[in-house]
């Protein structure tokens, strides 16, 4: 009976954990006050796994607990959740224990009590304690959001949750945080206007909590989607100013109960309170930022300063301002870096501060580099402020604001100074009633009125009573530009009508929108215009019958007037020359001349212009002409006519070109003499004679052919030619003839030439009846000229005479070159055997200097003095020079004597080189002095002399005498190094060692 009527939760399970009994009232919490419909219904329900009903967070612990139970324990179970009838979970606790004995039983009975109410209670405890606890340390408004969410969530057991703040406006909720909505559902309400009608706007609006069942939601809000569940929206506000919604969803239809809703409220004003105060921080961490970057960047100068005038503060921006450090300030007195001018009143603006504070002042302020800064500066007393204790000067970089009011001053003194006294009248005008408001005295004297009656006219006044019209039309007009020029009439004082071009732009004068005019006056020039017109009629009878071709063009009216003479000069009709552009009527050759021509016409650098020049005519000849152009050019300097003249100068020019080539002509020859007289190369002379006949009349190409053909160089004019031959042998037959030719290409000559060739001239050179060269010339459009023939003929013969007194020198110094070895080697016939030693001397010695570098010259006078070294010989008898044995002192100085012989007989050669007679008389010098026949020593010794005295001694050392073996090649050069310093120059030593080491000293041995 108990069983029945106890209002616990009674429940037998088997020994597999399955519900096998409940008393009434577990049934009517896990299957509500009806009965289930039919009885196997509630008879399966007896037989489902406890499990099922048990919150699976808690599925375990309670599984462990029942899992302990052995014997006849009792055990009690910790609160767990549980699903009642209505799919809520409940908190429930109680007892269990094992009953084995009674085979009726033979399972678990579970005693078990609600105490949801309690743990609820508990839970929002807890839940306060631990948001008081993680808020103190929560900063951003959105790690406040994600604490007070997840915690609502967890106590209420809500499915999802979110916070929506207003912005700045209070027109829009945004989302600041939220938890557990799909992003698919939470991508809408991300920011969204306040005047939508929704939950959350709705608890805005009225300030009170909302709460809503699904019925409750279907009926206020039927055009939101709600699946199913409860829903709450509560206002988030702190003193009256609301600051947002806290909206939470629940997945079943559950009411709210006065705990349920008293928590809730507290967590949101928990909420409201740590947001406001997020926000605070947040604000007033930015405005730190914000500070801190406006008083690194700010361009504003900041100092505290005493009443003295000590500076005790000052910002990084206003040193970044003058460019002193902190140090270099603070603790200075700040007049000292005033201007000397300024001082005075800086300081007693400083001292009356705390009387009159925030009077600005502007001074002149020196920065660290050396000049002045202008400053306006504000300054406020602060003394009494323990944060600042002086007073506070704000002050900004106005130097560029002064520079620019001084440079604008000078502007308008300049604007004034040039309106004044402009010789062109000006005057100002206001744009809306047409008063004159200021003239200049160009203005004045050009018309007639005194300054004061002229400032009490307007425009109308000025214009005569028929313009009056048309100057308010163009008055409408100039009011859209801001600049125009437009011409008119204007009547002076004393009734005149003037021509006046008007050029206007707007301008502010004196706070009136105004109009700024330059005054014109161009009554002569239209005057001079129509009798222009008027004389028109005449010119062109005049230039229709004149010889000369004249040609005129109005530019801005695109008309062009051409003579009938044209036909004549170049045979084109004149309608055909208008309509084509002149560049086609001239040479190619002259187009570029001609382009540049009418760009300088055209900028007015030159008028008149005059330029000579090619035309074609239309019967493909060419002709010369001389164009004279005047041009004409309006205000702005812009071309608006021209007037031409062409006359023919084909005759004159074509005597000029004649004349020119004559000179021409005389000027190579005149260069071909200088060349052969300068006895430069025949090959040289050759290529400066094509360079120049290239250049005449008529010539194309040339060419000098060498070795039978097999050498040639060709020369063209400096424009397009037709292939140049290739087989040169071929050329060189057609001018080895022993007769020059001169004429047009022939059948004979056509193998030997390109295609495009119209006449050729073969030029032979003769020297010794002998064709050494040949020249070519070629022409592609005319014959050659009669006198170019000549000239080249003329060139050609004095080649050859050149080269055949060329060839009569070469003869002349090789004779020379022979007699001066055959004086040398008639004394080795003296002593046999000395024969081959002026041949080795010589041989060795022109090798040794050209190892050193001599020039040319030097290399012949130390080959003649090898040859001669011994001439002096000839006066020493044989029984001195063929003795076998040592000579006496006596006959010794005999033999020293042959070098002073050797010159005297040699100097009255003429024109026998110095170097030469160098090596005849000081050959046996020694560097040390102890040499005949002057005892010379180092450098006193000529160069040649100290150079053929190692060849000489070396060649001696090598060949055998009467008196001694000939020596080793290896033997001779260490005796030459040993006696370097006192025989020899120590230097050219060297370098002669190292010429025989290198590829003489084979050779030497085998002489030897």
């Amino acid at each position: 009976m108990l069983w029945k009527v106890s209002s616990n939760l009674i429940v037998v399970l088997d020994q597999e954990r399955r519900l096998i009994h409940v008393n009434p009232a577990a049934q009517a919490f896990f299957l509500g006050e009806d009965p289930p419909a039919r009885p196997e219904d509630a008879e399966d329900w007896t037989v489902r796994h406890l499990a099922r009903r048990v919150h699976p967070s808690d599925v375990a612990e309670v599984g462990a607990t029942l899992a302990s139970l052995t014997g006849t324990d009792t055990l009690t179970l910790a609160p767990f959740r549980a699903r009642d009838a209505r799919g809520a979970w409940r908190w429930l606790e109680g007892r269990a224990c094992r009953l084995d004995g009674p085979p009726a039983v033979g399972g678990i009975i579970i005693t078990l009590n609600d105490v949801t109410d309690r743990a609820a209670d508990a839970a929002r405890t807890q839940a306060v304690m631990a948001i008081a606890s993680v808020l103190s340390h929560a900063h951003g408004s959105q790690e406040i959001t994600q604490v007070i969410l997840k915690e609502v969530l967890r106590v209420m057991q809500a499915s999802a949750g979110s916070v929506l703040l207003l912005d700045e406006g209070d027109q829009t909720l945004v989302m600041a945080g939220s938890v557990g909505y799909p992003e698919a559902l939470k991508d809408p309400w991300r920011r969204f206007s306040v005047q939508l009608d929704t939950p959350a706007t709705q608890a805005l609006r009225t300030g009170e909590d909302l709460y809503l069942q699904a019925a409750g939601w279907a009926a206020l809000f039927p055009h939101l989607p709600h699946r199913r569940g409860a829903a709450a929206a509560i206002p988030l506000q702190v003193d009256g100013r609301m600051l947002g919604v806290l909206t939470l969803t629940f997945a079943e239809d559950r009411s709210f109960s006065p705990a349920d809703r008293a928590f809730i409220r507290s967590l949101a004003d928990q909420c409201a309170q740590n947001l406001q105060r997020g926000q605070l921080l947040e604000q007033m961490k930015a405005s730190q930022a914000r500070l801190r970057k406006l008083t690194e960047h700010s361009a504003d100068f900041t100092l505290v300063l005493t009443l003295a005038g000590t500076l005790t503060f000052t910002t990084d921006a206003s040193l970044h301002l003058i460019g002193y450090t902190e140090d270099q300030l603070v603790g200075q007195n700040v007049l000292s870096f005033i201007h000397p001018d300024d001082v005075a009143f800086v300081k007693v603006a400083l001292e009356r501060t705390p009387q009159h504070p925030g009077i600005p002042i502007t001074f002149r302020f020196r920065a660290r580099a050396g000049h002045w800064l202008w400053l306006e500066a504000v300054g406020t007393d602060h003394t009494a402020d323990p944060d600042i204790g002086g007073i506070l000067v704000n002050a900004r970089d106005v130097t560029r604001t002064i520079t620019l009011l001084q440079d604008l001053a000078g502007r308008e003194a300049a604007f004034r100074h040039l309106f004044e006294h402009n010789p062109l009248p000006m005057c100002v005008t206001d744009i809306e009633t047409l008063e004159i408001l200021a003239v200049n005295d160009a203005a004045v004297d050009r018309y007639g009125y005194t300054r004061e009656e002229f400032l009490a006219l307007n425009l109308v006044d000025l214009r005569p009573a028929e313009d009056t019209q048309q100057l308010r039309a163009a008055l409408e007009a100039m009011k859209r530009q801001p600049s125009n020029v437009m011409q008119v009439r204007h009547r002076r004082k004393n009734g005149e009508l003037m021509d006046i071009v008007v050029h206007a732009r707007a301008l502010t004068f004196a706070d009136r929108a105004a109009r700024l005019a330059v005054l014109e006056d161009v009554t002569e020039q239209r005057r001079s215009e129509r009798a222009l017109r008027s004389s028109e009629r005449k010119f062109r009878l005049l230039a229709e019958n004149a010889h000369a071709v004249i040609i005129a063009r109005n530019v801005a009216e695109a008309d062009t007037y051409i003579s009938p003479s044209i036909d004549r000069l170049i045979g084109y009709p004149p309608g055909e020359v208008a309509r084509t552009p002149l560049q086609h009527f001239v040479h190619p050759e002259d187009r570029a001349a001609f382009t540049a021509f009418c760009r300088q016409v055209a900028s007015g650098a030159v008028t008149p212009a005059e330029l000579e020049l090619r035309l074609r005519h239309a019967a493909g000849h060419t002709i010369w002409a001389h164009l004279i152009v005047t041009a004409g050019y309006d205000a702005h300097g812009t071309l608006t006519d021209y007037q031409a003249t062409v006359h023919d100068i084909t005759h004159r020019k074509t005597a000029d070109q004649d004349r020119q080539a004559q000179q021409d002509r005389d000027r190579l020859l005149l260069d071909v003499t200088a060349a052969l007289e300068a006895q430069q190369p025949p090959e040289r002379i050759a290529r400066m004679v094509l360079e120049r006949c290239v250049t005449l009349p008529g010539v194309d190409a040339g060419a000098y052919l060498t070795d039978a053909g097999r050498r040639g160089t060709w020369v063209t004019a400096g424009r397009t030619v037709p292939p140049l031959p290739r087989d040169l042998r071929r050329l060189w037959a057609l001018g080895r003839a022993d007769m020059p030719s001169a004429g047009p290409v022939t059948a004979r000559m056509a193998p030997a030439l390109q295609d495009g060739w119209r006449s050729v001239m073969t030029q032979p050179v003769m020297v010794d009846h002998e064709l050494v060269g040949a020249f070519i010339l070629l022409s592609a459009d005319e014959d050659l000229a009669t006198e170019t023939v000549r000239l080249l003929r003329t060139v050609t013969e004095r080649m050859a005479v050149a080269m055949e007194r060329t060839r009569h020198v070469a003869q002349l110094q090789q004779s020379r070159e022979e007699t001066l070895r055959a004086m040398g080697v008639f004394l080795e016939y003296r002593d046999y055997e000395t024969k081959g030693h002026i041949d080795r001397v010589v041989q060795l010695t022109e090798a040794f200097a050209r190892a050193l570098a001599f020039p040319a010259t030097e290399l012949d006078a130390l080959r003649w003095g090898a040859y001669l070294h011994d001439t002096g010989k000839v006066a020493i008898s044989d029984r001195l020079l063929l003795k076998p044995g040592p000579l006496t002192d006596d006959e010794f100085r005999v033999v020293q004597q042959h070098p002073t012989i050797g010159h005297d007989m040699l100097r009255a050669i003429p024109n026998l080189p110095a170097t030469t007679l160098d090596v005849v008389m000081h050959h046996h010098e020694r560097w040390d002095g102890t040499g005949y026949p002057h005892g010379l020593t180092g450098p006193a010794i000529p160069v040649g002399a100290r150079l053929f005295a190692l060849v000489d001694v070396f060649d001696a050392l090598i060949s055998a005498r009467p008196y001694k073996r000939a020596w080793r090649v290896q033997e001779a050069l260490a005796e030459i190094e040993r006696t370097s310093g006192h025989h020899f120059d120590p230097d050219l030593a060297a370098q002669f060692l190292r010429l025989i080491r290198e590829g003489w000293g084979a050779a030497a041995d085998e002489r030897a």
